[in-house]
C-alpha cells in the first residue's frame, strides 16, 4: 500500500489486524496484574500485622519504580534482540513473581517479588509497544498506541473486582490472599503465551526499515537527542503531579471529606475511564492531521488547568467530573507521546520510547512522596495547585524544547544516534 492511500483511509481501519488481535490479550495481561490491588496493603498487615505503614506504602510502590528502572533497558535489549524475547521472558518473570508474591513468609521476601513483577512488567510492555512501531507507520501509528494504550487502562479498571472477588471466594482471609496472587500468575501465563506467538520479529536497519538488525544504542546516546529527553523530563513532571493527586490526595481529601471508599473510587476511576476515551481520540487526530507536538501539548497543559480546577470544590459529582476531564485531555501522554519518540530517534525506538516512560513512571512513584511534603505545608487546596503548576512548567519545557518529527519523510531527518 503506497503512502497517499494509506493517508487516506479511515485510520482505524490501517491498523494491522495483528494489533486487534494483541490489545485484548494486553488487557488481561493487565487485569492479572492488578488483581491484588485491592488487597495488597491488606496481605502486607496480614503477614505482619506491625508493618509500619510507610513498609505497606513500599510493597505498594516498590513495583512502579522497578518498572520504571527497567524499562529503558529492555527497550535497548529489545531494540538488540527483537520484540518476542523479551516479550516471553517478561511474561515468565512477571508470572514466577506474581506465583512467588502468593507464597510470601514475610514482607521481606514481598517487597522482592514486587520488584521481579515491575521488571517483568518493563520488560514484556515495551516489547509490545516497539513491536507497534515496526508494523505502523506515522499515519497510523499513535491510533495504533491508543489501541494499545485503552486496553491497559480497561485492564486497570476491571482487574481489581475479580481480583477482590476471588480473595473473598477462599478462607481463611490469608489464604484468599494468596489464592489472588496464584490466579494472577496463571492468567499472565497463559495470556502472555497466546500475545506472544502473535509478535512476529521484524529485521530493522538503523534507519528503522527492513534489513539488518539494529546496532546497540546506549540510553545515554538517546539522551543525548534534546528532544527525547525534553520530553523526558515534561512527562517527568507530568506524572509527579498526577500520582501525587490520584494515589496520595484524593484518598486523604475523600476521606477528610467524609467520602466512602466507594466515593473515592468513583473519583479516580473517572480519570481512567477518561482516559480510554482520550486515548482513542486524540490517536486518530493526531495520525489523520500529520502532528504530534500540538496533542502531545495540549495533554500536559490542559492536565495542568484542569488540576488547578480541582482544587477549587469539595463537591463530589464536580470532582469527579474534572478528574474525567483531566484522564481525557492526558489522553495522548499513552498514546502520541511513545510514537513520537519512535519516529524522533527511528534508529533506537524501544530504547526512546523506554526513555519517556522512565520520565513518567519514575515521577509517579515519586508524586505520592510530593503530595505527602505539600499537603502538611500548605493544605489540600495549595497541594493541587502547586500539583497543577508543576504539569503546567512541563507543557512549557515540552513547547520550548521537543521538536515535531518530520511527517513528510515517515522519520525525522538528521538521526542524533548513529
Amino acid at each position: 500500500m503506497n503512502e497517499e492511500t494509506e493517508k487516506g483511509k479511515n485510520v482505524f481501519a490501517s491498523v494491522p489486524a495483528a494489533i486487534w488481535l494483541l490489545s485484548p490479550a494486553i488487557m488481561a495481561m493487565r487485569i492479572a496484574e492488578v488483581f491484588y490491588v485491592p488487597i495488597l496493603p491488606l496481605y502486607v498487615k496480614a503477614l505482619d500485622a506491625a508493618a509500619p505503614l510507610f513498609l505497606v506504602g513500599l510493597v505498594t510502590g516498590i513495583h512502579r519504580l522497578s518498572l520504571a528502572f527497567t524499562q529503558p533497558l529492555a527497550g535497548g535489549w529489545s531494540d538488540r534482540t527483537g520484540r518476542r524475547k523479551p516479550f516471553l521472558i517478561g511474561t515468565v518473570i512477571a508470572a514466577a513473581a506474581s506465583f512467588l508474591g502468593g507464597a510470601a513468609f514475610g514482607t521481606a521476601d514481598l517487597v522482592l517479588y514486587r520488584i521481579f513483577s515491575g521488571i517483568g512488567f518493563g520488560m514484556l510492555t515495551l516489547a509490545a509497544m516497539a513491536f507497534i512501531t515496526d508494523i505502523t507507520s506515522p499515519h497510523n501509528r499513535a491510533t495504533a498506541m491508543g489501541i494499545f494504550s485503552a486496553s491497559t487502562l480497561a485492564g486497570a479498571a476491571i482487574g481489581p473486582l475479580p481480583g477482590g472477588a476471588i480473595a473473598e471466594a477462599f478462607s481463611p482471609r490469608l489464604l484468599g490472599y494468596r489464592a489472588t496472587f496464584y490466579f494472577s500468575g496463571g492468567l499472565m501465563i497463559l495470556v502472555g503465551f497466546y500475545a506472544y506467538f502473535l509478535i512476529k520479529e521484524r529485521a530493522r536497519n538503523p534507519g528503522g526499515m527492513a534489513g539488518k538488525t539494529a546496532e546497540k544504542v546506549p540510553i545515554r546516546e538517546v539522551l543525548k537527542n534534546k528532544d527525547i529527553a525534553m520530553a523526558s523530563l515534561s512527562t517527568f513532571l507530568w506524572g509527579i503531579s498526577y500520582g501525587a493527586l490520584l494515589f496520595m490526595t484524593i484518598p486523604l481529601l475523600g476521606e477528610k471529606l467524609s467520602f466512602t471508599p466507594t466515593k473515592i473510587g468513583w473519583v479516580i476511576s473517572a480519570f481512567g475511564w477518561g482516559h480510554v476515551v482520550g486515548a482513542f481520540v486524540f490517536g486518530p487526530l493526531s495520525d489523520k492531521f500529520g502532528k504530534r507536538k500540538p496533542f502531545g501539548l495540549i495533554s500536559v497543559l490542559g492536565s495542568g488547568i484542569l488540576v488547578i480546577l480541582f482544587a477549587f470544590s469539595e463537591n463530589l459529582w464536580w470532582m469527579v467530573a474534572i478528574n474525567a476531564l483531566f484522564g481525557f485531555i492526558s489522553g495522548p501522554c499513552c498514546n502520541i507521546f511513545p510514537a513520537m519518540m519512535s519516529e524522533l530517534n527511528p534508529a533506537a525506538p524501544a530504547t526512546s520510547i523506554g526513555a519517556q516512560r522512565f520520565g513518567e513512571q519514575f515521577g509517579i512513584f515519586l508524586g505520592p512522596v510530593v503530595g505527602g511534603l505539600l499537603i502538611p505545608a500548605m493544605g489540600y487546596q495549595g497541594a493541587i495547585v502547586i500539583y497543577g503548576a508543576i504539569m503546567i512548567v512541563g507543557s512549557i519545557v515540552f513547547q520550548l524544547g521537543v521538536a515535531e518529527p518530520d511527517f513528510a519523510s515517515g522519520f525525522p531527518g538528521p538521526f542524533p544516534c548513529k
